[in-house]
């Protein structure tokens, strides 16, 4: 899967380390992961091979102009029987607010409901995040709900906004990815 920019492809021993560092940084283990708890090396080898698993569907996002990683992109809570799933989208910090975000979205989109069959995605964003607000709501996700959680570091809440996207939006998702291609 790919557009002009970005390529997702499966994950590899090779991306490791890059893995691995955006693993334990705070905006990783805050925002898309299951635990904020550091881990070393082996530790992290362990828990993305479990993470592996339960997570059918996990590409590293590849910037084409340096064959470099610069984030990953997995499904999770995906359900074979109702059809459905939520899309996580990690890019690293100098990856982000440039527009790969959307090439992927829409990649990744595409391919869970041509070739997965889903019917419904689901993608969580934090209320103070309003660049992934700002691009959930241009692709055309519905808002669907407002969840408040609490940060396990400070015990403090946060509000997750909860979008939904279904097979209505594949022809947007067609002529953008006519755009970014």
């Amino acid at each position: 899967m790919e557009t002009r920019r970005v390529l997702l492809r499966e994950v590899r021993e090779d991306d490791f380390p890059a893995l691995f560092l955006w693993r334990n940084t705070r905006t990783f283990r805050s925002f898309f992961h299951h635990t904020n708890v550091s881990v070393d090396f082996a530790g992290f080898r362990d828990e993305f091979r479990w993470d592996s698993l339960v997570r059918p569907f996990q590409y590293v996002i590849e910037k084409k102009a340096n064959h470099q990683p610069i984030g990953l992109t997995f499904v999770h809570t995906y359900s074979d029987v109702a059809r459905e799933c939520f899309l996580n989208v990690f890019l690293d910090e100098a990856s982000r607010r440039v527009g790969f975000g959307v090439d992927v979205f829409a990649l990744f989109y595409r391919f869970l409901f041509e070739i997965v069959g889903i019917e419904r995605v689901y993608v969580d964003v934090f209320a103070a995040n309003s660049f992934s607000l700002a691009g959930s709501r241009h692709i055309g996700l519905k808002q669907a709900d407002t969840v408040v959680v609490r940060d396990t570091r400070t015990d403090s809440p946060n509000e997750v906004v909860r979008f939904v996207g279904d097979r209505t939006l594949l022809l947007k998702i067609y002529n953008l990815l006519e755009k970014l291609c």
